[in-house]
């Protein structure tokens, strides 16, 4: 990350180990969210944000880019990071990140240096890479003093949307998890220790069957809640790429 980060002005935070919290070591399958339930790995993660937004509240600075140590970076990273007029007027935080899954955005965008701002209307996870004001940093500390849920879910998560304050997305983003990208390999010392949630075990193959022939109906229920909302008429269903 030095490497990646030279001629940059940064702050290295050192992560909160998982292993000196409570909390229970994974979340077994089907387990409510709620904060009893929280693994101590996500708990850590939080913490170790909350620490990035504290951290950034005491100096002046208008914006902070906060990233994890697992991201590849485009080579316009550096621009944008000297340049804060790209950022929306009045904006909370922007994800810089993709994970190259489909992702609802609302069809009006604005331009910024040359890539656009779209407000992101649907779940987009990861939290690896955004920026974010002073306001969306004391929104944040407010919404993770006790967190039920990862803390992509509180950020970007479209279950908690209607609770906070409007997410941009930049297209094409400008970091990527290096475990998405072909060369990863390449990067395996920056590979993140948090436990994936393709660790859980599987799911009963009854149920998995159960959802694959359910699958069609609730796809076709959702298009046809989204035609008569109106909701292909102000958003769009895109892939966000990396560039």
């Amino acid at each position: 990350m030095c490497e990646l980060l030279e001629g940059l002005p940064y702050e290295r935070i050192h992560a909160v180990d998982g292993k000196t919290l409570e909390g229970p070591e994974v979340l077994p399958p089907f387990t409510p969210r709620k904060y009893e339930n929280m693994t101590r790995y996500e708990r850590a993660y939080v913490l170790g944000h909350r620490l990035a937004w504290q951290k950034f509240l005491e100096t002046g600075d208008a914006l902070a880019c906060v990233l994890d140590d697992d991201v590849a970076l485009s080579p316009e990273f550096g621009k944008f990071m000297r340049d804060e007029s790209w950022f929306p007027q009045g904006g909370c935080v922007v994800k810089i990140e993709t994970d190259r899954e489909r992702v609802f955005l609302s069809r009006q965008s604005i331009p910024a240096l040359g890539r656009s701002l779209a407000v992101l209307r649907s779940s987009h996870l990861g939290s690896s890479a955004y920026v974010i004001s002073r306001e969306g940093a004391r929104f944040f500390l407010g919404q993770t003093v006790r967190p039920d849920h990862p803390l992509d879910y509180v950020m970007f998560g479209e279950a908690f949307a209607k609770n906070r304050p409007p997410v941009h997305q930049l297209i094409p983003a400008l970091c990527i998890q290096t475990k998405h990208i072909q060369d990863a390999n390449a990067f395996s010392e920056l590979a993140s220790s948090i436990q994936d949630q393709a660790s859980r075990p599987k799911k009963p193959l009854r149920l998995r069957l159960r959802n694959e022939i359910r699958r069609p109906f609730i796809q076709l229920g959702r298009s046809l809640r989204n035609l008569a909302s109106g909701r292909q008429l102000t958003e769009r269903r895109c892939i966000v790429d990396f560039a």
